[in-house]
């Protein structure tokens, strides 16, 4: 019924991933609420990542979902080292397909088994997502919320530095200020881990003593 959810990175580009349900139509109560669920998110998401079992190609309920499908969608081809021993035109993609399927971006195969066509499928991924945006930028950007955070409470003390320097205060509570903005800088780069970072890393991953 519940979802799969994890941060990743698309070739550079920070990404929300959600594993859902299966889109179907079923009895079962838990499944359905499932199914519910999957295209809420569905509404919500930037990306479509639809995966196919190339042994069984496109059946008549995928096309239920697909020929409604609102969102640049991408089909994923899975189990791509079994491609020789099925028929081939299954994945190509053609007008008849492209005209069944709107926003259809493209078609990937991969093979999670044996982890084949996953440096196309990020690459195709983050094309489609910075499509229509351009940057001059050359430097490096923040890779999560946690970073943008510390960096907005580096530059609040500093500005709050200035503001008791001008105020004729005692020049221990500047220093308090830039020490606390060091701090917040040092979170990002390592020098400092922060309790709620030590928190999740506990609470979300299995360490070991």
């Amino acid at each position: 019924r519940d979802w799969l959810e994890s941060w990743v990175n698309f070739d550079g580009i920070p990404g929300r991933l959600f594993d859902t349900a299966g889109l179907r139509d079923t009895e079962d109560k838990i499944e359905a609420q499932g199914v519910e669920i999957s295209k809420n998110l569905w509404k919500d998401s930037d990306l479509v990542l639809y995966v196919v079992d190339s042994n069984i190609g496109l059946l008549d309920e995928d096309f239920e979902f697909l020929e409604k499908n609102v969102k640049p969608l991408i089909l994923i081809w899975n189990k791509a080292d079994l491609i020789e021993k099925i028929n081939e035109s299954r994945c190509k993609l053609n007008s008849k397909l492209t005209k069944r399927i709107p926003l259809l971006k493209g078609e990937v195969k991969i093979s999670a088994k044996k982890s084949r066509g996953l440096s196309v499928l990020y690459s195709t991924i983050k094309s489609i997502l910075t499509e229509g945006f351009s940057t001059e930028r050359n430097q490096a950007g923040l890779g999560s919320a946690r970073q943008k955070k510390a960096i907005e409470e580096a530059l609040e003390s500093v500005n709050h530095a200035l503001e008791v320097a001008v105020s004729d205060y005692a020049l221990d509570a500047v220093v308090q200020d830039l020490e606390d903005s060091l701090d917040s800088l040092a979170e990002i780069t390592g020098e400092v881990v922060a309790d709620d970072v030590l928190s999740s890393i506990f609470s979300n991953f299995c360490v070991g003593k």
